[in-house]
């Protein structure tokens, strides 16, 4: 009861600024009409319809396209995805390869190409999106790219990455400075990190996992720029994974998709798909881009109902259900406490 109630009155009262900024931030709305307002809260939203269905991203190591057979598989499996975003990593493709691969593509993209049939990062995204291209950019190595586009004139960063499969911290502190520069933009990055950031529960495996100062440097600048795991903010308690390591005898979920906070109310579904056409498998999720974001319209409580003993008792029994059937499945309380907020915002605006 005692955390219980410590945890509802953070949540409801003390502004995110005065305890941990990346643990705690403003709520956004989850509903797409112009004004909703009811007897819980209300919101405006203000951005305009830009599809008619929720956008599908896809984010997949491929272990190498530079087969046209292959090559093919893969288009027709982002066809089959009904993919509209995309993130590929380890393609080994050349920028005469890569470009063919755009032109077959049904949109639009940048790729940072492959260094001697290694590496190789490719983004692309539907012309359904109706996107403009502001600015790209890529590394010599066929580590990252990103494309800085705009939608319907609200400003998107994509960004790409296949990480080195060893420690090496200096990478992701220059991905860091690269990314603070977006800071006023929503991220969407996808890549294949070559590392779990849950030794607990993204790894399985009966040898213990050395400790890795880029996973400390990921989650640093992760909680700088408000940065969470799509997947894992969706399935706080559950265990998957994208690679298995024969020469560890490990499986691991070490393909992510991160968004920005801001986009949390956008975010539908997450998924790890069967690993069909290479040796890591797909991580998907799917967004509302018509959901506006919290930066620009906030979801509000109706303060009166904390009055309320009826609406009392239903959180504090609402809270006590959540915190008992996850508190104990993670070795991180962030995400719970990420998904708790949003759990909570649900069941009072139904």
């Amino acid at each position: 009861p005692l955390m219980t109630s410590a945890c509802l009155f953070v949540f409801f009262f003390c502004p995110s600024s005065l305890f941990f900024p990346s643990l705690f931030p403003v709520l956004g709305v989850l509903h797409t009409s112009s004004h909703y307002q009811s007897q819980h809260g209300s919101y405006t939203s203000s951005l305009p319809l830009l599809m008619s269905r929720p956008l599908r991203l896809l984010s997949l190591n491929t272990n190498a396209i530079n087969n046209l057979i292959k090559r093919t598989k893969i288009l027709q499996y982002l066809k089959k995805e009904s993919a509209d975003l995309v993130f590929l990593q380890e393609s080994h493709l050349s920028s005469t390869e890569a470009d063919k691969l755009l032109h077959l593509w049904r949109g639009d993209g940048c790729y940072a190409p492959s260094l001697n049939k290694k590496n190789g990062v490719i983004i692309l995204y539907s012309s359904k999106l109706a996107a403009s291209l502001i600015t790209t950019d890529s590394d010599a190595y066929g580590r990252w790219s990103y494309c800085h586009i705009s939608i319907n004139n609200s400003p998107l960063l994509l960004f790409n990455l296949y990480a080195p499969n060893h420690d090496n911290p200096a990478f992701f502190q220059e991905i860091s400075a690269l990314l603070h520069k977006f800071s006023h933009v929503p991220i969407v990055m996808g890549g294949d990190f070559n590392f779990p950031l849950d030794l607990i529960m993204d790894r399985k495996s009966t040898c213990r996992s050395a400790s890795s100062k880029s996973r400390t440097q990921l989650q640093t600048f992760m909680s700088d720029l408000g940065l969470i795991d799509a997947w894992r903010i969706q399935h706080p308690s559950d265990r998957d994974y994208t690679f298995y390591s024969h020469p560890h005898h490990s499986f691991s979920r070490i393909d992510f998709l991160l968004i920005s906070k801001t986009l949390l109310p956008c975010l539908l579904t997450s998924s790890i798909l069967p690993a069909l056409i290479s040796d890591h498998s797909p991580v998907s999720i799917s967004m509302d881009l018509n959901i506006s974001s919290p930066s620009q319209n906030q979801w509000r409580l109706n303060t009166a109902l904390l009055a309320d003993d009826a609406f009392q008792d239903f959180l504090l029994k609402q809270t006590q259900i959540y915190f008992q059937d996850n508190i104990a499945s993670t070795s991180s309380f962030i995400p719970i406490w990420e998904a708790y907020k949003a759990t909570l915002r649900g069941n009072i605006i139904s």
